[in-house]
């Protein structure tokens, strides 16, 4: 059995990033996409807009580039077999960004708030209640919010325009779950660790002497508990 093998050479992809307008935009980091993503397949655009990414293997390519201010945008799929004179030029539109204030229900900030849109691209709140979702186009649409202590808020409208946008969402109190561990004989178990898998992360109690645990503000939509 004669088995033969032959292997291509590899190929260079490059090109510019160019705004809509057609300036070259400097700093745009530029990404193949898919499992054939590696350290080759990374570029930063020059002054001029230009990038160049090589040794790569031929096949699917596609790339993703990205700028600050700027809408991420990806290139036409194609296959390529060998290096090609003909650059992949990726334009970018002018991005939004949307900026979230989160606070509980009594008006104070949330730290460490989970914000997601409805095409998951998300942040998660500071100190201060603050978080930014970059590179957005602008359309109508939905975030939701949870943090395991202060409550949840889902579905919440959001217009995202052009340029930055400010939205505060109040989070609500979610509901309470009481209820005792037992081992198999009836009797209470002590410090069992209950948890209830809520919005965009967990709520966590532990039973007392008496068995007895408690749960607060816990989104009913997301309600499975373990113990």
């Amino acid at each position: 059995l004669d088995i033969r093998i032959e292997l291509g050479g590899s190929i260079t992809l490059f090109g510019r990033v160019l705004g809509a307008d057609g300036s070259h935009l400097a700093g745009a980091k530029v990404t193949l996409r898919g499992d054939r993503r590696d350290s080759a397949g990374e570029a930063t655009s020059a002054a001029d807009g230009s990038y160049r990414m090589a040794p790569l293997l031929p096949g699917a390519v596609e790339l993703e580039a990205c700028a600050d201010g700027m809408q991420c945008a990806t290139s036409p799929h194609r296959f390529v077999r060998t290096t090609s004179t003909e650059p992949i030029d990726i334009v970018l539109s002018a991005g939004s960004t949307l900026r979230l204030h989160i606070v509980d229900p009594g008006g104070q900030p949330v730290a460490g708030a989970q914000a997601h849109l409805a095409d998951f691209a998300g942040c998660a709140s500071d100190d201060n209640g603050d978080c930014g979702i970059d590179h957005l186009s602008a359309r109508h649409t939905k975030v939701t919010v949870g943090q395991a202590t202060a409550g949840p808020a889902r579905d919440e409208p959001v217009a995202v325009g052009p340029g930055e946008n400010q939205k505060t969402i109040r989070l609500v109190r979610g509901a309470t779950i009481r209820g005792t561990v037992r081992w198999d004989d009836g009797k209470p178990a002590v410090n069992a660790e209950v948890s209830c898998g809520i919005l965009l992360g967990r709520a966590i109690a532990h039973s007392g002497v008496d068995g007895r645990y408690e749960l607060a503000n816990v989104d009913t939509h997301f309600a499975e508990i373990k113990v």
